[in-house]
């Protein structure tokens, strides 16, 4: 494995695959424009809100008509200065939201008490109470979104730790209800992620989710890939010929979304091939695409760093002791590794990466 190492350079465009964030990725790659990705709410010194034209845009185009619940309990923001602020601040964005809809956006505001109706209501959405009292009253600061349809979404606790989010998560939320149809997303791979009832095997966690918020099917590659997709996923894309290459490069030429995913050392494929005592897996690329579209990968090396790499048991010595040592081509990445404006990643203390490629 070491000739597959390459010294980590911050120059490089990442890693790919963390499967903690894969689900919010794409759900951001399919809602967001790229200049809504990273946006937050700016707060003026005159105390106006500046939203992004992207949020605009959404909220211009809002046809179907939504109701948002904010609940804030008076006792916890009594509490709470800072919290009293920041919930003044949402109402006010919120009221912003309504202006700009046109009137399709309908805005109440509920003050559950302890054991009232309201609080009943809350708990109904499945708002998230936080204890108030020694007694274990809870208050709640939370949005409840509906539709005519009946759908419902939901942001169960408002944290001001999510503040620079705020104008992402309430976008998301108005656009789900706003668009009700849930999107269509494609997948083709080599790795068994999708549910097999004849092998007895169930999809894997992230196709488990994402299943919940999307429409998701598997596509064969055996005819041209459906135009009414809204998002293709190619995930450790192997033994592909002429024709599945051409399909999916004429995919991305018509301008649809996709996403890639490729591994130089998948240790998921490797695990399988073991069991089944063939060769480990020898990794995934589409190096003839990539040339044309100007990406440079090299299936054969892994990122490597001695700074972020894991701690691991490497057997015994001599004397029966464990020896442990840093394992450069797995890695944690912490701190100011991890980019905290960024609304995948910006709630995360902590990534950890096995043998992962890297673009240039």
């Amino acid at each position: 494995m070491a000739d597959k190492i390459k010294s980590w350079d911050h120059s490089k465009l990442g890693f790919a695959g963390l499967a903690v964030t894969f689900v919010f990725f794409v759900a951001l790659h399919i809602f967001s424009t790229e200049t809504f990705r990273t946006v937050s709410v700016d707060l003026t010194q005159q105390k106006i809100f500046t939203l992004s034209e992207g949020t605009k845009e959404i909220l211009s185009k809002v046809r179907e008509p939504v109701t948002l619940r904010l609940f804030v309990s008076d006792e916890l923001v009594k509490q709470s200065p800072s919290l009293k602020d920041y919930a003044r601040s949402a109402r006010e964005l919120l009221e912003r939201y309504v202006e700009l809809s046109n009137g399709r956006i309908k805005l109440e505001i509920i003050r559950p008490e302890p054991f009232s109706p309201e609080e009943d209501r809350a708990v109904g959405f499945g708002l998230h109470g936080v204890p108030i009292t020694q007694a274990g009253n809870l208050g709640y600061f939370g949005l409840a979104g509906t539709n005519t349809t009946d759908d419902l979404d939901v942001i169960s606790f408002i944290s001001p730790q999510r503040e620079r989010f705020l104008e992402y998560d309430l976008t998301r939320l108005v656009s789900n209800l706003a668009n009700p149809k849930k999107k269509k997303i494609g997948y083709v791979s080599s790795l068994p992620i999708g549910s097999d009832p004849m092998k007895r095997y169930a999809p894997w966690e992230v196709i488990a989710q994402l299943r919940q918020r999307f429409d998701v099917q598997r596509i064969t590659l055996e005819n041209p890939i459906p135009e009414d997709l809204d998002l293709l996923l190619v995930i450790h894309p192997r033994d592909m010929d002429d024709t599945d290459r051409y399909y999916i490069d004429q995919h991305v030429m018509r301008g649809n979304n996709t996403i890639i995913f490729v591994d130089p050392y998948s240790e998921e494929a490797t695990r399988g091939n073991q069991m089944k005592r063939q060769p480990p897996d020898s990794g995934s690329d589409l190096k003839e695409l990539f040339n044309a579209w100007g990406i440079k990968y090299d299936k054969n090396k892994v990122a490597g760093d001695r700074i972020g790499a894991q701690r691991v048991s490497a057997g015994r010595n001599s004397l029966g002791q464990p020896i442990i040592t840093d394992y450069v081509a797995w890695l944690t990445l912490s701190g100011s590794r991890i980019k905290t404006n960024d609304v995948v990643t910006g709630e995360l203390e902590q990534i950890n990466i096995a043998t992962s490629g890297y673009l240039e």
